[in-house]
This record gives structure tokens, C-alpha cells and sequence, in this order.
């Protein structure tokens, strides 16, 4: 079976399924030196296929923070910005096809370190972003909507 083009945000097509989760779902952090994991299973077989990553560490006078996502199976691939290995951030209406660029593996959704209070080092591109998405190919293309307001990660829902 052929992949169909989708676009961002939509999830009036047919065929195509859509889960809104009932509260958004913020990944926590709940201790100094903390990860916290989010698993998302698209095909309901009880087998998580993506995973979002949280992680703190703090010390006496630093912090750091990442958040990465992870394709859990060979058959997940996520949409990676044209130029660097993070997740492309996709806005509504942006067509999601072949035409991406798509990988399989862990990314990098936004890394910092800060001293003294301040962030003195930055990664990543999904800093401060609100409600984007992430292109998601398994079987058929999808998406993942989500926003990171440091130092939170917040997932509203996902189709595919």
C-alpha cells in the first residue's frame, strides 16, 4: 500500500487516527538529578513505538537539561531538519510526504547547560516552540503535536 500525503494538524481525512490526550500530557521532572520518560504506542499493540526523553541534572551551580525523542522499532522514522539531526518543527498545513527528510534513531529535541542562574550553552530547535509538530512516518505518514517551553515538554495528541 502506497503512503498518502497528510498535512499537520489535520485529522479529518479518512483513515486517518487521531488521539487527543484528556489533560495534555506534560513530561515532569521530579528530583534534582531526574529522567523522565513519555511512550507513545501508534498502532495499539501495547508495544510503545516512540519515546520522549526528559532529563535534569543540577549541581551547586549548574544545570543541565535535554530532551530527546526515540524511535523505538525500525519501522519509526521522524522528519530531521534539512541541515542538522533534530526533528523538523512543522507547523499546521505543512504537507507531510516522502519529500522530508525522515531517520530512524534518537534526536535531539533541545539540550542546555546553564551556570550561575543563565543558559550559557543551547541546542537543538524545538526551544521554546508552541504547539509544532513532529513528522512521523510508521506505515503511514503522521504526526506528533507538541510544544517545549523550557523546561517543560507538553504532548496535546497525535495521528497518523
Amino acid at each position: 500500500m502506497p503512503l498518502k500525503n497528510i498535512f499537520a494538524g489535520d485529522d479529518a481525512l479518512s483513515g486517518i487516527s487521531y488521539v487527543v490526550f484528556q489533560p495534555d500530557t506534560i513530561i515532569p521532572f521530579i528530583d534534582r538529578f531526574d529522567t523522565a520518560f513519555f511512550d507513545l504506542d501508534f498502532n495499539d499493540d501495547n508495544i510503545a513505538d516512540i519515546q520522549i526523553i526528559n532529563y535534569q541534572e543540577w549541581g551547586g551551580n549548574f544545570s543541565r537539561r535535554w530532551s530527546k525523542i526515540r524511535c523505538l522499532n525500525d519501522s519509526v522514522f521522524i522528519s530531521l531538519n534539512d541541515t542538522c539531526d533534530f526533528p523538523a518543527v512543522l507547523q499546521k498545513f505543512d504537507l507531510i510526504s516522502d519529500s522530508l527528510r525522515w531517520s530512524n534513531g534518537e534526536f535531539l529535541l533541545f539540550y542546555s547547560y546553564g551556570a550561575e542562574g543563565g543558559i550559557s550553552e543551547q541546542s537543538g530547535i524545538w526551544f521554546n516552540t508552541d504547539k509544532n509538530y513532529i513528522g512521523i512516518k510508521y506505515k503511514r505518514f503522521g504526526w506528533l503535536c507538541m510544544d517545549y517551553n523550557y523546561p517543560d515538554v507538553k504532548v496535546y495528541n497525535y495521528a497518523y
